[in-house]
């Protein structure tokens, strides 16, 4: 069962409301949630699908109840990081980094020689 108290509460809803307010549309804040909800951007606890976040539609920092998460949103923000698990990723003073690793992964997923791609392009990196 839906708990629309809960998504009509919830940060995305009410942004999305406020913004369709401000752009001059004449709705009502249960309508913008029931768009949402049916088109599937956000889920029945008012949160934001993986589907939205993974195309863009949503950013992880518009959720008020998450820590940021740098990788689910460099993964928004660069789809084709999306083939290699979390574990593969660090966050390093708030930059995303991706291991050795999964950089070969990825190569092998695209076929290509990320490593050598990365060495010609910087050779006094590594």
């Amino acid at each position: 069962m839906i708990d629309w108290n809960k998504i009509i509460n919830s940060s995305l809803v009410v942004s999305a409301y406020k913004m369709a307010k401000n752009d001059g549309f004449n709705t009502s804040i249960q309508d913008i949630a029931s768009m949402l909800l049916q088109e599937g951007i956000i889920d029945q606890d008012g949160e934001p699908t993986a589907r939205a976040i993974k195309e863009g539609l949503i950013s992880v920092r518009m959720t008020i109840n998450k820590e940021p998460q740098p990788v689910a949103e460099f993964k928004a923000k660069y789809p084709i990081f999306s083939l290699l698990p979390d574990k593969h990723f660090k966050v390093i003073d708030g930059r995303v980094c991706i291991s050795e690793a999964g950089l070969k992964i990825l190569g092998k997923k695209l076929n290509r020689d990320l490593i050598g791609e990365l060495k010609e392009k910087f050779p006094d990196k590594y």
